[in-house]
């Protein structure tokens, strides 16, 4: 086994997984960050995304980066979102090795393109459409009863909106209409209608359309909360290894070696639909997933040799919540926890000054996900009394955990049960 104590590994990132930076860092000799910031005004504040973190080197600049690829001073790089396919290929062919899913996130960010890819690979798909500009969204979906929008690429722009006709949508229509100026008329939307049953997810990682012996799958309160169990690969519910056992070909064919969720709604007809699949590593459950896998390092770099290991499960569940803070997309803000619980509670775009962790603005618009909370256990009550436990004692100003998304959580289990899912 490589031992990786002599070993460098830089993790790129765009600032949503310094976390794995830090976990990275207990299994080799050196991690390096980089969070790319590029823009004709550049500002300071996507700079700071990690600095001040003990364990892990702080790569700023474009030069800097170059230079030390340009040195082979690091051993591995790891891409754990998207965006970067590009770079991961470029890397790749100047014989480098890389952790990450190369060309394949156009299944997340081409919506249009990865609908066509499931059609073609015979995976089921809801019913969607494709439409432009934000007056024909609105009179299709007057129409329409129930439906999602989604758009392509662009994920600071919206959210991904829940139309429901009985309480209409006016408002969601007139802010998009201002935020998107001009281009209100030639924007592209999907839409897809809603299918009845529940939610399930894989999450694990492939190695060119491979899977580990091991995995996690689970149920999320969508943008709330996550509960997940450990399991063998071939107990994992058939529903979910169908749609990875299509997606194979596809990962096979862009080299993929890295990590990936699926959303995957089962209907009453017991068919699943993969309604997003999430090229990169999913959020949650990512925030557990560094923690129950004790040899994740040796995963990430047989992975990117383009081998598979078992991963060594330290527990069997987890449960997720997030910490959500309109404030905090605006404004700097400090967060106060129980300091012997660090490992617990896992942060996005933040900073550390001497002990204290300081969230970055965004400036998005939006609620800001500064976080989640980790409760592991080996039965899934422990986890979940965990992570309801420790999120009692995290503190910031405005800050939103809702701990009751664990209880709509379990009650989608039982659901799930109807629907042939053993959990």
């Amino acid at each position: 086994m490589e031992d990786l104590s002599k070993r460098s590994c830089m993790v790129v990132d765009q600032g949503l997984f310094s976390e794995l930076a830090i976990r990275l860092a207990r299994d080799f000799g050196r991690v390096f960050y980089y969070v790319p910031n590029e823009d004709a005004f550049v500002k300071s504040t996507k700079d700071y995304i990690g600095d001040g973190i003990e364990d892990i080197i702080r790569i700023k600049t474009d030069e800097n980066f170059w230079t030390l690829v340009d040195s082979k001073e690091i051993d591995i790089f790891v891409f754990p979102d998207v965006y970067s396919s590009g770079l991961q290929v470029h890397l790749a062919s100047l014989g480098r090795l890389v952790f990450g899913m190369r060309k394949a996130e156009y299944l997340e960010l081409d919506r249009w393109r990865s609908r066509q890819t499931q059609h073609k690979a015979g995976l089921p798909c809801p019913y969607t459409e494709q439409l432009f500009g934000v007056d024909a969204l609105k009179k299709t979906l007057e129409k329409t009863d129930d439906a999602w929008v989604k758009i392509s690429y662009y994920r600071g722009d919206t959210e991904t909106y829940h139309h429901i006709k009985k309480t209409m949508s006016g408002e969601f229509f007139d802010r998009l209409g201002i935020d998107l100026g001009y281009s209100k008329d030639f924007y592209e939307f999907i839409i897809e209608h809603t299918l009845e049953g529940v939610e399930i997810g894989y999450d694990g990682w492939t190695v060119d359309g491979l899977y580990p012996d091991q995995s996690l799958f689970g149920y999320e309160a969508k943008g709330l909360g996550y509960i997940g169990e450990v399991t063998k690969y071939e107990d994992i519910p058939a529903v979910l290894t169908l749609i990875n056992s299509h997606l194979s070909t596809i990962f096979q064919e862009e080299g993929s070696r890295g990590f990936f969720s699926t959303e995957v709604r089962i209907g009453k007809d017991r068919i699943p639909y993969l309604t997003d699949p999430c090229i990169r590593m999913g959020s949650p459950p990512s925030e557990a997933h560094i923690e129950m896998v004790s040899n994740l390092g040796e995963v990430i770099w047989e992975a990117a040799n383009g081998r598979i290991v078992s991963p060594k499960f330290s527990t069997k569940y987890a449960a997720i919540v997030r910490i959500d803070s309109q404030w905090a997309d605006q404004n700097w803000m400090k967060i106060l926890y129980p300091k012997d619980q660090r490992r617990w509670i896992k942060f996005r775009n933040f900073m550390q000054v001497d002990d204290e962790i300081c969230i970055i603005p965004q400036k998005t618009g939006k609620i800001c996900n500064v976080g989640s909370i980790v409760g592991l256990g080996d039965t899934m009550k422990e986890a979940i009394d965990k992570c309801k436990e420790l999120a009692s004692e995290v503190k910031g100003y405005d800050l939103m955990i809702e701990t009751s998304c664990l209880d709509k959580v379990q009650e989608t289990i039982k659901e799930g049960a109807e629907y042939g899912i053993n959990f």
